[in-house]
């Protein structure tokens, strides 16, 4: 009888070891699939961020040139209603000046629409 249980007892050790391995290369392995995943969305981190710092510079980019260009509409604009002014003509009437009066309007509310999205953060 004591070599029943002696032969039970070694093999119920052998038996939990080999339990024990088993669950530790599960978890070894559930381990390797979440750094996996992870690394994933690491990767895509990285690319929204150079995506999104090129969006900022593209923003930038495009306020300047709005700010640039309502400055020029402006500079002509003041300069057409003194010469229209000084020749009696209603400045409204003209289509090219009410073009640049709406591209003025578009300009700020380009400005305004990127200024809103915070991409100074």
């Amino acid at each position: 009888m004591n070599t029943t249980k002696s032969v039970y007892n070694k093999l119920f050790k052998e038996e939990t070891q080999l339990a024990s391995h088993s669950v530790e290369l599960t978890l070894v392995a559930d381990l390797k699939k979440a750094l996996s995943e992870f690394n994933k969305v690491s990767a895509l981190d990285d690319a929204l961020r150079t995506k999104f710092s090129q969006i900022k510079q593209d923003a930038k980019s495009i306020v300047t040139q709005c700010e640039n260009s309502k400055k020029v509409f402006l500079s002509i604009m003041s300069k057409y209603e003194a010469s229209a002014k000084d020749l009696g003509i209603n400045v409204d009437s003209s289509i090219e000046y009410g073009i640049a009066k709406e591209n003025v309007n578009i300009a700020d509310a380009i400005i305004k629409n990127i200024n809103t999205l915070n991409l100074n953060k």
